[in-house]
């Protein structure tokens, strides 16, 4: 095989989960640097389809745990955006930096939130990941989890000190991205009233939705 073939099947195999075929095409010279036409590396494949073994293989055979695609998203973002927990964890633990930021300024926070993987969000703030952290366009993750109605995401983003009245750029509070899902933007409205703070989601919106009932003027009689 040639080197460009070698390289070629390295990301194939990558891909597709193949651990014995990345060993021997590794053994054989394929480069485990080589990027594609849109800088996509063995290791992005392999972060974003949650091959452990495969991450490991790559990064203790010189793969660039920093390294960036065209969009600028590392391998700790490809893991985040597809929830894939262990592989997040072990590129923490090898030293990925956890606020890189992609072409857009999202951080893999931003991209875990955004696509709904919970367990990723909540290891991303127990590592230290600031809760408050913007992109380019001012939205925080809690903005994320409000426009793509992420419920459970929401709650526990403000159970972690998200600010209700964050505003982003263009001066858009999480409620406003929340339009269209009503569950989320209930618990933004109630989430700084004292009476519902100590409530469970479900709870805060029951009662926020019995609470707008009943400012609802009754029909009067008909002429």
């Amino acid at each position: 095989m040639t080197q460009e073939e070698l390289n070629k099947a390295l990301i194939e195999s990558a891909r597709t989960g193949e651990i014995k075929e990345v060993r021997d095409l590794v053994a054989a010279g394929a480069q485990v640097g080589h990027a594609d036409y849109l800088d996509r590396r063995a290791l992005h494949f392999a972060a974003i389809k949650g091959h452990l073994p495969i991450v490991e293989f790559l990064l203790a055979n010189g793969a660039e745990i920093g390294a960036g695609n065209k969009n600028r998203q590392q391998a700790l973002h490809l893991a985040a955006l597809k929830g894939h927990l262990p592989v997040v964890k072990f590129l923490l633990e090898k030293g990925a930096e956890i606020g890189a930021v992609d072409k857009s300024g999202k951080q893999a926070l931003h991209l875990a939130v955004k696509y709904g993987h919970l367990p990723v969000v909540k290891h991303l703030l127990e590592k230290g990941m600031p809760v408050d952290a913007a992109d380019k366009s001012g939205r925080q993750a809690l903005h994320l989890a409000a426009g793509k109605g992420c419920l459970s995401v929401a709650e526990f983003l403000l159970e972690s000190g998200a600010d209700p009245e964050a505003k982003d750029k263009e001066g858009r509070e999480p409620s406003i991205h929340a339009d269209g899902h009503p569950e989320v933007m209930a618990l933004l409205k109630t989430w700084d009233d004292p009476s519902f703070r100590q409530k469970t989601a479900a709870e805060a919106i029951r009662a926020h939705w019995k609470r707008m009932a009943g400012r609802v003027p009754k029909p009067g009689p008909r002429l």
